[in-house]
């Protein structure tokens, strides 16, 4: 298996299950599969793989397996998500009432062209088109959220539950409430008289 060829021990700080967590999770870079597939309940999958992908040890052994692997890490993976995920049509296109026009590819810098997926050309006797097609946009904000952990999986199975208020909301809740009380208790204003 790939995953468990690039682990390697130089630090030793890593358990047996830890090790197992970080080879599955070079498998696909999905962090509650490879948790599930490690030996973690599937119940608490998701949470223990965030859990775990932030714990600088494992966060290092991942580290060190991409680049044996693909010659990269996380923070490059990261970056060219980035570079998809806010690429502007503007940056690549011009339009207004006389059309669009393609801008050419030698005045676009490298982070712009690596939102570029596809660049073809159609010629016919009657004249021709260019198609510029960009890297799905969406997917890489929703794979850059998972790779920032702004997003929690979770499980099919598991509904979410309602997050208890924190003590700020609940104060902004009781200066709610009391300025609503208080509204109640004014005499209406009578502009008519």
């Amino acid at each position: 298996m790939i995953g468990e060829a690039l682990v390697s021990k130089p630090d030793a700080q890593l358990t047996p299950l830890q090790e197992r967590f970080v080879a599955e999770y070079l498998v696909d870079l999905n962090g509650r599969q490879a948790a599930i597939r490690a030996g973690y309940s599937a119940r608490c999958a998701a949470d223990l793989a965030y859990r775990n992908l932030h714990r600088p040890a494992i966060a290092a052994a991942v580290d060190r397996g991409l680049r044996q692997a693909f010659n990269t890490t996380r923070a490059r993976v990261v970056e060219e998500l980035a570079a998809i995920a806010f690429a502007d049509a503007a940056d690549f296109f011009a339009w207004g009432p006389d059309g669009v026009s393609v801008k050419a590819s030698a005045g676009l810098d490298s982070r712009l062209t690596r939102a570029v997926a596809e660049v073809s050309e159609t010629r016919t006797s009657g004249g021709g088109a260019i198609r510029v097609k960009l890297a799905d946009k969406l997917a890489a904000l929703e794979k850059l959220g998972r790779a920032l952990g702004m997003f929690r999986e979770q499980p099919a199975n598991e509904t979410p539950e309602a997050e208890p208020p924190s003590a700020d909301r609940r104060e902004v809740a009781k200066a709610v409430l009391a300025i609503l009380a208080a509204a109640e208790a004014e005499p209406p204003d009578d502009q008519d008289t």
